[in-house]
């Protein structure tokens, strides 16, 4: 597609290498070539990723992950509950207060149950312990962050549904489904 002379500067402006420039035991990645840019003149590569975007056009897309998860919300949700109260930023609070009220109202089943996924306005398959452990903990820093009483309470009740759900008195631990 790029040709001799544009896929040599290409490659030395993305490092990429015939032996690859990606080491990922395990992966099955290892050798391959992750591209990343090498340097700040976006005039090197510049018309070389115009020709490759337009030959990657005529190529079918990839699946694209949209679903919603559980567990990933409540570290999400922790995370920027946590920087917008250390940085002094209500709009972080507030996406955090925004994600946590999507999970809690829409990624629900019969009776209150956590569901571990939403897609397509579908919630389903009924929550692991990593989703209970990481969306409480996400509400316990929404609630640090701002005293909300409601994010307090929805912790505590996820909480107990985790204990009545995954503790195991014979082996006296958690199990994960």
């Amino acid at each position: 597609v790029l040709g001799a002379r544009d896929a040599d500067q290409f490659m030395r402006a993305y490092g990429v290498s015939e032996r690859g420039n990606f080491d990922g035991p395990g992966t099955g990645a290892a050798g391959a070539n992750i591209l990343n840019r090498k340097t700040d003149d976006t005039r090197v590569p510049g018309a070389a990723e115009e020709k490759l975007r337009v030959a990657r056009e005529g190529r079918v897309r990839p699946f694209r992950d949209d679903k919603v998860l559980t567990d990933w919300n409540g570290l999400m949700i922790a995370s920027l509950a946590r920087a917008g109260a250390a940085f002094d930023q209500p709009s972080l609070v507030d996406a955090a207060s925004t994600a946590a009220d999507f999970v809690l109202g829409r990624m629900r089943g019969p009776g209150g149950r956590l569901l571990h996924r939403w897609r397509d306005g579908e919630a389903g398959i009924p929550a692991f312990a990593d989703d209970y452990a990481f969306l409480a903990w996400g509400l316990l820093e929404l609630y640090a962050a701002g005293f909300d009483t409601r994010r307090l309470e929805a912790a505590i009740e996820l909480a107990d549904d985790f204990v009545a759900r995954f503790w195991d008195d014979a082996a006296g631990g958690f199990y994960q489904v």
